[in-house]
């Protein structure tokens, strides 16, 4: 009986003091949120190899391949990003990001590297692309938005799009055919650094953002921060948004909105970051 009872001593004793080590050691780590997903010093390796000859070893958008590139290669450092899911005036979450590198810019000379990097890779590079700027560990990142699924598309939808275009006065800057030729000059419509940043030829069906309705949502909600293009989430209700979306890929004039890209992979999609801060209110 003495011999098992040390016996079990033995076994509890070891347990009891890992429990006790555990319970006062002090938890150093950063909130679930604040943890990049991606091994910096990976995705440096990475950015060298696909990334600074446009945005430049700094980081300033000042690569050696920079020179004559319209629309210039994003600052990291500046950190304005107009591809959100944020609300405008809020930095990107990681799959912000991601998706960018993922799917590239269309009609910019930002590729996509769907072809090239796994997950891992990207999550690498965008943890490298936010040790660029001070703003990622001093702000507090938005909730991304909610994009709901889109309904049918219907002549009653764009009807309906078609006069909330004309409501918000979209025709100012995209004119009313669609053009891109509104009612203002070449200085109205510069970026944050001061280069021209003219309004989208609708016509041509290519958007930065993406040609899903879904990426056009994102856009009309969330706006294109930098730009003249403003965030309407407070100015479309819900429920209209979509019709909007609708009337603008009707101005499309090509083979269809959306062909010049594939469904994304679905491993960027928020389910792999934690989006919302528990700290918020």
């Amino acid at each position: 009986m003495r011999r098992s009872g040390r016996f079990l001593i033995l076994l509890v004793l070891p347990a009891v003091a890992a429990c006790w080590r555990a319970s006062t050691l002090p938890d150093s780590s950063p909130p679930a949120y604040l943890k990049p997903p991606g091994d910096v010093d990976r995705g440096a390796r990475l950015g060298r190899t696909f990334c600074i000859s446009c945005h430049g070893v700094y980081g300033n958008g000042r690569g050696s391949g920079a020179d004559g590139l319209d629309p210039a290669p994003r600052s990291f450092v500046r950190a304005v990003y107009r591809l959100r899911s944020t609300p405008t005036g809020s930095l990107p979450i990681d799959n912000d990001l991601a998706r960018t590198i993922v799917r590239g810019v269309p009609g910019t000379a930002m590729p996509a590297f769907r072809a090239y990097l796994d997950a891992r890779d990207v999550y690498d590079l965008v943890a490298w692309v936010k040790a660029f700027s001070p703003r990622f560990s001093q702000e507090l990142i938005d909730d991304a938005i909610r994009i709901p699924p889109a309904p049918p598309r219907t002549a009653a939808r764009i009807a309906r799009g078609r006069a909330l275009f004309k409501e918000l006065q979209c025709g100012k800057c995209h004119g009313d055919d669609g053009s891109g030729q509104g009612w203002g000059t070449d200085e109205d419509f510069r970026d944050e650094t001061g280069r021209l940043a003219p309004p989208r030829d609708l016509r041509v069906g290519i958007f930065k953002s993406g040609s899903r309705p879904r990426d056009l949502y994102r856009a009309l909600v969330t706006g294109l921060d930098g730009t003249r293009m403003a965030a309407y989430e407070d100015a479309v209700e819900p429920g209209d948004m979509y019709s909007l979306v609708y009337y603008v890929l009707s101005f499309d004039r090509g083979p269809g909105p959306g062909r010049w890209l594939t469904e994304p992979p679905r491993w960027y999609e928020p389910t792999t970051v934690r989006v919302r801060n528990p700290e918020k209110k």
